[in-house]
């Protein structure tokens, strides 16, 4: 009863965060892509620049026809607004938080302290991205093998590889170390238990090759060996297990701060889970893998390294024999577990969501789409853009195509693929682009959407300021937007 009267209390408070959430950049990228590309052969190619396994595209792809399909037989649906895409993340949250409190026999504490953290709630939670899939299916599949459920155990291990490299790796690496674990049963198994499990590692080994960028994409340039260090790794372990320093407001966006001073005691308290049982060794085996990724590729936010605390929390789960679901937690989770829910309160507190008006937003899309809305509609008007910030919530929210100045062409979704790119805003408009544009676009009016506080460059001739943002914003997505004079 008490886990039941929880439940509905965290989905209440799920579903009344989400309603304050402004969505911003990273959200609209998949929906845009999912939705946008013209057939199948542009969708998969085009994802394949994205350097994500397809799934949660899939996904998205798939509740877009089917509200189109509604949408034929009459139904007053709008398939492309982006309450959809949220609401397909939202589902697999609650299924997640349901996996906790009611798939396995664990403490209350741990069923309702672990949801209430700032990663369910926030990182993988109001914020729609596919990591939350990918945790759903890991957990799913911890609880098909504390079931006997083999066959499911593998398939929910390749639909989490499917939705980020992470998981990618994590889910691969846990399926490995099961196949060592019965290598002896296996040996002796039958000839189709040997086939099936060799499909399998054909899916993982196929889902990985499918997320090597293409020779032009924009993402493989960003990896540095100059990054890798004891001190930055130490850090991301930190932040991962215990959401540190991460209050929107006082957090500095895609850093590891002086936190990683308290990798002694995180690393005291793994120390005592391992005297309980937890299999740390495998736990650092597993997680050196994220680690080596963030290290090298990208610049760690709590939605990267947060995938370290899922790593623990699906060991946990895998800990136990299969055929029993009695989830054994010892006691220094609880402290990560306080942590987490510390941090959560701290972010609440910062962004105080009960106000009419919020302390922050995380992007600047909904005053963006209220001031442009009436301004920026389809045959009357052209946004031009060099900042990749501003057109993902301007092609989501408003549902319109844009100019990218960049690549000289209209653009309807996201595309990462820099052999594109044949100019920048300044020389667009030394070489009259304003005017090219206009002339192709009789009678409509065209717009230039910049960043917050930049200003068009002297070649782009007389503009009008029409819109800045105001608020607060947590990301690079405070908007100006100018019209163009042509002259």
């Amino acid at each position: 009863m008490k886990r039941s009267v929880f439940f509905l209390l965290w989905c209440a408070t799920f579903l009344f965060l989400s309603a304050k959430h402004v969505p911003w950049r990273d959200e609209f990228q998949s929906w845009l892509v999912s939705t946008r590309t013209a057939d199948w052969s542009a969708f998969f190619e085009t994802v394949r620049y994205e350097r994500h396994p397809p799934l949660h595209y899939l996904l998205e792809r798939g509740v877009f026809r089917l509200l189109e399909l509604l949408q034929g037989w009459g139904l007053p649906l709008q398939p492309w607004d982006p309450f959809w895409f949220r609401a397909l993340t939202s589902l697999f949250s609650a299924g997640t938080v349901a996996i906790l409190l009611f798939g396995f026999q664990a403490p209350l504490l741990f069923g309702i302290g672990v949801p209430s953290g700032i990663l369910f709630l926030l990182d993988y939670g109001i914020i729609s991205r596919t990591y939350i899939i990918g945790i759903f299916f890991l957990f799913a599949a911890a609880l098909a093998r504390a079931r006997k459920r083999p066959g499911l155990f593998a398939l929910f291990l390749l639909l989490s590889a499917g939705t980020h490299l992470y998981f990618t790796l994590i889910c691969g690496a846990i399926y490995l170390l099961h196949l060592w674990d019965s290598r002896q049963e296996l040996v002796r198994g039958t000839t189709a238990r040997k086939a099936t499990t060799a499909l399998v590692l054909l899916g993982f080994a196929g889902v990985l090759l499918y997320q090597a960028p293409p020779p032009d994409s924009y993402f493989p340039t960003h990896a540095s060996l100059s990054r890798l260090s004891l001190r930055a790794l130490a850090g991301y372990l930190v932040y991962g297990l215990t959401g540190l320093d991460s209050a929107w407001g006082t957090f500095r966006w895609n850093q590891a701060g002086l936190h990683w001073l308290f990798i002694f005691p995180v690393i005291f308290l793994l120390r005592h889970m391992r005297r309980e049982g937890f299999p740390l060794g495998r736990y650092f085996l597993i997680a050196a893998m994220p680690l080596g990724i963030m290290s090298l590729a990208y610049a760690p936010a709590l939605r990267h390294v947060g995938v370290l605390w899922v790593l623990l929390l699906a060991l946990l789960m895998l800990n136990g024999p299969p055929g029993t679901t009695q989830l054994k937690v010892p006691r220094a989770t609880y402290v990560f577990i306080a942590l987490m829910a510390l941090s959560s309160a701290r972010w609440l507190v910062s962004w105080a969501p009960w106000k009419e008006t919020p302390a922050f937003d995380l992007s600047g899309q909904q005053e963006l789409s209220a001031a442009l809305g009436a301004r920026l509609t389809p045959g009357a008007s052209v946004l031009a853009v060099a900042n990749d910030a501003i057109y993902f919530p301007v092609m989501g929210a408003l549902n319109i195509e844009v100019f990218h100045v960049p690549r000289e062409k209209t653009l309807a979704h996201p595309y990462f693929r820099t052999s594109e790119h044949k100019t920048d805003l300044h020389r667009w408009c030394a070489t009259g682009g304003p005017a090219r544009l206009a002339a192709t676009l009789p009678g409509k009016t065209v717009y230039l959407g910049l960043a917050h506080g930049e200003t068009p460059p002297e070649a782009c001739g007389n503009t009008e300021k029409i819109f800045e943002s105001s608020r607060p914003i947590m990301t690079d997505e405070a908007y100006a937007v100018h019209r163009l004079i042509t002259r």
